[in-house]
């Protein structure tokens, strides 16, 4: 078995997600590189169409749509992705059969979507975080909103859009964290 082999496309980077499908990184220059596979076959969370002969990217590749964004942070869940850029903006594509990409509906996004009900928040987003069917973000004010197919003591259950995590009101959240079923803040 082969160790790890350095990713010779990518330099610089500065922050990297990974999913069941999809990898992604974020470079010194705030770019967003993603590569994998589609959770399904109609689909993608990478960012842009996929060859339909090999439904997969191999090697990491920029996703043009964001290319007049700086994205600063990104997170990988189970079909779907999640970035945040330098102007506290959070957008997501992939599935969102489960609510995750905070939209409103059900309907998959091959392209990255600016997620409007936290922009009609008025806050500035620093973080997000990506489960295997949810997912949070974090304001500057260390304020939690979450979305998707996560219970978390029933807070946020099937949501489709993103809400107050109200059961941090009054604590000072500092960074998020999700992974399979699991959701972290410190």
């Amino acid at each position: 078995m082969a160790g790890p082999r350095r990713i010779e496309t990518l330099e610089r980077v500065e922050s990297v997600a990974a999913g069941v499908y999809t990898s992604a990184a974020v470079d010194d220059r705030r770019r967003l590189f993603t590569w994998g596979g589609a959770a399904r076959e109609e689909e993608t969370s990478l960012g842009y169409e996929l060859d339909p002969e090999t439904e997969c990217q191999l090697t990491p590749k920029r996703v043009d749509a964001l290319s007049e964004d700086r994205v600063v942070g990104v997170a990988v869940g189970y079909g779907f992705t999640l970035g945040v850029t330098d102007a506290g903006t959070v957008f997501s594509f992939g599935d969102s059969g489960h609510g995750a990409l905070g939209h409103g509906l059900s309907t998959s996004e091959v392209l990255p979507r600016r997620i409007e009900a936290l922009a009609e928040t008025g806050r500035r987003f620093v973080a997000v975080a990506a489960g295997q069917y949810h997912a949070l973000a974090l304001t500057e004010e260390g304020q939690v909103y979450g979305w998707g197919d996560r219970d978390a003591n029933g807070h946020w259950r099937n949501k489709r859009t993103p809400q107050l995590v109200t059961a941090l009101a009054g604590i000072c959240v500092l960074l998020v964290y999700a992974q399979g079923l699991w959701v972290l803040v410190a």
